[in-house]
């Protein structure tokens, strides 16, 4: 059974070989395994900036649900004061039910007079 990768039988001539002898072949060989470790070098620092992105962005996500946490408790702080404000408002409403709308007609009463007297006062000058 045969492996991938594996020929049986000897090497095909290629047109980059045809015309080479020995010391050509061998030269072409330590030129492609030169290009071969350029692309390899080019390839490690691509990989080690996209590790130092990557580390550079883990650690921003971090901070960002340190200040997810630290809004969610402001959050729930202020939720419980709103609902805390809002008992106490329901208490005093309840305590005053009638008195307060009383206060408001009168307010609202006063105010229309004023308008009224400011009005015909205009009139008069």
């Amino acid at each position: 059974m045969q492996q991938a990768g594996q020929h049986s039988g000897p090497a095909q001539e290629t047109n980059r070989t045809a015309e080479l002898d020995n010391l050509g072949i061998l030269d072409m060989q330590q030129d492609v395994m030169q290009e071969q470790d350029l692309n390899l070098a080019q390839m490690e620092q691509s990989v080690a900036s996209t590790r130092h992105l990557a580390l550079t962005i883990n650690e921003e996500l971090h901070v960002q649900e340190r200040l997810l946490e630290d809004f969610e408790e402001e959050v729930d702080v202020s939720h419980n004061k709103v609902r805390a404000a809002q008992k106490r408002i329901k208490s005093v409403l309840k305590g005053s039910s009638g008195d307060w709308r009383g206060m408001l007609l009168a307010a609202g009463l006063i105010i229309l007079l004023i308008l009224i007297l400011l009005l015909a006062f205009k009139v008069i000058l």
